[in-house]
């Protein structure tokens, strides 16, 4: 376990790893709470083309996976609260398209400096200093959206009708949430892959759901299962030499295979 800790890349992985461990999976109550939790897959294959872009345009690839998932969050929940098409159906038609339009770059741009097989299972090895920054920036701009706003984060998931009728600007804290969202896969894909994000950003939530402990509890259970399930599977990714996101992903359905069956008779 020790031995890890030798390699600088390793380190650089661990500290993102907690950092986006907190980040996307508060952010994921929320989400699966208000039932959008295939915003997760939808928002990181979209940001699939943020990533392609910033090879293209020669910028830090994070970045603009960031800026491309807030762009899209933000028409997402524009439409959605035009109220002329289900969310789900919107989630879906943003889904494909962003995967049909990083599918045809990926295939007209060929010189692109870009490992496929990274970008959809993660890389403990893609993680820089630069990286780090905007992970540690994105994660601190998340908790304190959360600390500030959070009762009004959860009084729209449950009810948003009543906040409404209580004078509330629910289009600002919609926004703020899906865009909080975005932020937050933008800067998992280089750890988890394109694939896997939405298995950090649900499963430790509905993994702590089970226990039925109230939100407040189930929340700081959600994170301890985020955190333990993405440092295990690093180290887990290091040792076997197998895909970042895999790994983490693999040990969150077992936390949940595991609560389910510890809760089934509750």
């Amino acid at each position: 376990m020790f031995e890890i800790l030798k390699y600088d890349f390793m380190i650089k992985a661990l500290i993102a790893g907690v950092f986006l461990s907190i980040a996307i999976t508060s952010i994921g109550v929320f989400v699966v709470l208000k039932r959008y939790s295939i915003i997760a897959d939808t928002l990181s294959h979209v940001s699939l083309n943020g990533l392609i872009l910033g090879a293209v345009i020669k910028i830090n690839p994070l970045l603009s996976a960031v800026l491309v998932a807030i762009g899209a969050s933000v028409l997402f929940e524009k439409i959605r609260s035009s109220k002329k098409v289900y969310a789900d159906s919107i989630l879906t038609i943003f889904l494909t398209a962003g995967l049909a339009l990083a599918v045809l770059l990926i295939s007209t741009l060929r010189n692109l400096n870009l490992n496929l097989t990274n970008l959809l299972f993660g890389s403990i090895l893609t993680i820089s200093t630069e990286d780090l920054i905007i992970i540690g920036f994105v994660t601190t701009l998340v908790i304190i959206s959360i600390l500030l706003f959070y009762k009004k984060f959860f009084s729209l998931c449950f009810d948003e009708d009543f906040e409404k009728a209580m004078g509330t600007n629910i289009s600002f804290y919609n926004y703020l949430l899906v865009i909080l969202a975005g932020l937050s896969i933008g800067i998992s894909i280089q750890i988890i892959g394109v694939l896997l994000i939405s298995g950090l950003m649900v499963i430790p939530v509905v993994s702590a759901f089970q226990f039925k402990m109230g939100f407040k509890l189930s929340y700081f259970i959600a994170i301890f299962f985020s955190l333990f399930a993405t440092i295990s599977g690093l180290v887990i990714s290091f040792t076997a030499g197998i895909p970042s996101g895999a790994a983490i992903v693999l040990v969150s359905v077992a936390i949940f295979a595991l609560s389910f069956v510890i809760n089934y008779k509750k």
